[in-house]
């Protein structure tokens, strides 16, 4: 369904339904799961397949996209709370308007504040006016246990530049830097300074989208810390997945287990 449908469908009433699906993010050098990423499986009153990229356009476009983060919040608080592993954490996308609007969009995470990380995912730039309280209402979510992490950074509006002010505990690496790095002297060069950066900041690299053995490896040896793709596993509603490729099977690591769920389609969904 592209976004003229979806927009179409949500002018109409039709309810759209969230399925959250989850995909481990391991530690590199053991493969040991370490979170998960939250995502969205989304379909329309007929069962039809909705592309998250499409309906979080849409509502976008139509004014509701906080609506739509609030449905997929809930969805995923439901299916967490009760079954996150013990010891991991949750990534969680939201955007700056959910959090700037809607004062009670995280609550259903709230018993799991401090286990969840926010990819702050910003698919328009903010208003000068709405940088400060923004901000304030990071610190106010910090404050409660909340981490912070920038959603595919080289991608879209995630710059270095809005590294530097939200101050964000992971930083997740977007297809733009992953994206072939095992080929190009550029790109290993990039991340190579961005590990050096969060090895004096603090902060923790996430590498986004990885699905060759070679990637794997360049990433490894370059010292990024964390990462997901399908190499590992798909998003799947269990948690599950997890271990060193061509390692010799698949183990638990902290607040993970098991072997990896079954996967469906799609890329890295909202």
């Amino acid at each position: 369904m592209r976004v003229a449908r979806v927009r179409d469908a949500c002018q109409r009433g039709i309810e759209l339904t969230v399925r959250p699906v989850f995909q481990p993010i391991v530690e590199l050098a053991s493969g040991r799961i370490q979170a998960y990423e939250a995502l969205s499986r989304l379909t329309d009153d007929k069962g039809s397949v909705v592309r998250p990229d499409d309906a979080f356009a849409a509502a976008e476009a139509g004014g509701y996209a906080a609506a739509l983060d609030v449905l997929a919040i809930r969805a995923i608080a439901s299916e967490a709370v009760r079954r996150l592993p013990p010891g991991a954490r949750l990534f969680v996308n939201v955007s700056p308007a959910t959090l700037l609007t809607c004062r009670h969009a995280l609550k259903p995470l709230q018993p799991l504040a401090d286990r969840v990380v926010l990819e702050i995912t910003e698919r328009r730039p903010i208003g000068r006016d709405e940088e400060q309280k923004f901000l304030r209402t990071l610190d106010a979510l910090r404050s409660i246990g909340y981490r912070l992490a920038i959603d595919d950074l080289g991608d879209g509006y995630a710059s270095l530049g809005r590294m530097l002010t939200l101050r964000p505990e992971y930083v997740k690496l977007g297809q733009s830097l992953v994206g072939d790095v095992e080929a190009d002297p550029r790109r290993m060069a990039m991340v190579g300074s961005m590990v050096h950066f969060g090895a004096r900041s603090g902060t923790t690299l996430v590498a986004e989208g990885i699905e060759t053995q070679a990637c794997y490896e360049t990433l490894r040896g370059l010292g990024v810390e964390l990462g997901q793709g399908y190499l590992f596993a798909r998003p799947s509603p269990e948690f599950g997945g997890g271990g060193p490729p061509g390692g010799g099977g698949w183990g638990p690591g902290p607040g993970g287990a098991g072997a990896p769920g079954e996967g469906d389609d799609g890329r890295q969904e909202r």
